[in-house]
């Protein structure tokens, strides 16, 4: 079931990321798409594909970027009573800043802000799902990365690290941004 309260959490986060947003000028100034591999402790290697979207500078350097993810991975467990397969499937929702140090949108970037999860975890045997505990998380997203080109348009790349309950991640991806 969804639970409003941690809608609300989210949002109020998100609310204390940009102070400033009144003085700022919000609109469309890009976006971008990414994907890569997602490392989350204790579970083997998976997969995430995201998209963001730049909506505007909040202070000298410091943009807004809402954004929102997938990502999946499973952690194959060998017992003496047969081989389990627990997975783990993720839809985040959230909003970011992202400080470049070249004060436009391009070269070297640091940030991060909150994101509501919606998680769903599955314990798979063979090839049937005997459980699965759906459930939406409250957490915080640090983001580094470099946006190649000139006009914050072209590759970036980027590394993140998520924490959220039983499903803390550190992420590698590509992608690019238009």
């Amino acid at each position: 079931m969804f639970d409003l309260r941690k809608l609300a959490l989210c949002i109020c986060l998100t609310a204390l990321i940009a102070p400033a947003a009144s003085a700022a000028e919000f609109g469309f100034f890009g976006a971008d798409v990414r994907g890569g591999v997602v490392v989350p402790n204790d579970w083997d290697t998976g997969f995430l594909v995201g998209a963001s979207v730049n909506i505007g500078e909040i202070v000298d350097g410091l943009y807004l970027f809402p954004a929102i993810n997938y990502s999946q991975a499973e952690d194959d467990v060998d017992l003496i009573f047969g081989d389990f397969t627990f997975e783990v499937t993720s839809l985040s929702i959230g909003a970011e800043v992202r400080y470049f140090l070249n004060g436009d949108p391009t070269g070297w970037y640091f940030g991060g802000g909150p994101y509501l999860h919606f998680l769903e975890r599955d314990v798979v045997i063979g090839r049937s799902r005997v459980g699965t505990v759906d459930g939406e998380e409250v957490g915080l997203m640090g983001v580094a990365g470099y946006q190649l080109g000139s006009t914050g348009t072209g590759p970036l790349l980027e590394a993140r690290y998520s924490v959220v309950t039983g499903y803390d991640t550190v992420q590698v991806l590509a992608g690019y941004s238009f």
